[in-house]
C-alpha cells in the first residue's frame, strides 16, 4: 500500500496575506508487507541404504518484503531434532552452492539426514534477516542389510 502526501501552505491572519499554495515537493509512502519466509513441502521419506531422496521444495514460497530472497540450505546428521526455527544456524551445515529454492539432495545417502532452508529477504529497505523456513526434510534411513550369517559346523553329524 502506498499513499502520497503534499502540503497546502495557506497564510492565515488579520489581514489574510494571500491564497493558498502548494508546497513545491510531495511525499510517497510505501508500506512494504511484512514478510512470510515460506513453509517447505513437508515430505519426510524412509529409505533403504543407499538412499536417493526426492526434491525439497516449498509448498507456500517466501512472499511480502521487497518480494526477493536468497537462500541457503542446510544439513544436520540427525532426524531426531525438530525443524529449526528463527534464525541461529548452530548444529547445522551449510551445504555449498545449495542457494536456490529448491533442494535435491544426492543419491547414496548412507545416513540419515534433516535437511532445512534459511530465507533472506534482500532489497532496500531490508526488511528482515535471514530466518528458517517453516518445515523441514528428515530423510531417514535404513542401514543396508548384512548377508553375513556365522553357521556352527559340527562334525560329529554323520
Amino acid at each position: 500500500m502506498s499513499r502520497t502526501y503534499a502540503c497546502l501552505v495557506d497564510p492565515t491572519g488579520n489581514p489574510d496575506c494571500g491564497t493558498g499554495t502548494w508546497a513545491a515537493v510531495c511525499r510517497k509512502i510505501t508500506i512494504i508487507p511484512v514478510v512470510n519466509y515460506g513453509t517447505l513441502t513437508i515430505g519426510d521419506q524412509t529409505l533403504c541404504n543407499p538412499g536417493d531422496p526426492s526434491n525439497i521444495t516449498f509448498s507456500t514460497p517466501p512472499s511480502g518484503g521487497n518480494n526477493t530472497f536468497n537462500y541457503q540450505w542446510y544439513y544436520r546428521d540427525d532426524v531426531t531434532n525438530p525443524c529449526p526455527t528463527g534464525s541461529s544456524i548452530s548444529g547445522w551445515i551449510m551445504i555449498t552452492g545449495a542457494t536456490t529454492n529448491s533442494y535435491d539432495p544426492p543419491s547414496g545417502l548412507t545416513m540419515s539426514r534433516t535437511y532445512a532452508c534459511l530465507v533472506d529477504p534482500t532489497g532496500n529497505p531490508d526488511c528482515g534477516t535471514g530466518t528458517w523456513a517453516a518445515g523441514c526434510g528428515k530423510i531417514t534411513i535404513i542401514p543396508a542389510v548384512n548377508y553375513w550369517h556365522t553357521y556352527n559346523w559340527r562334525s560329529d553329524i554323520m
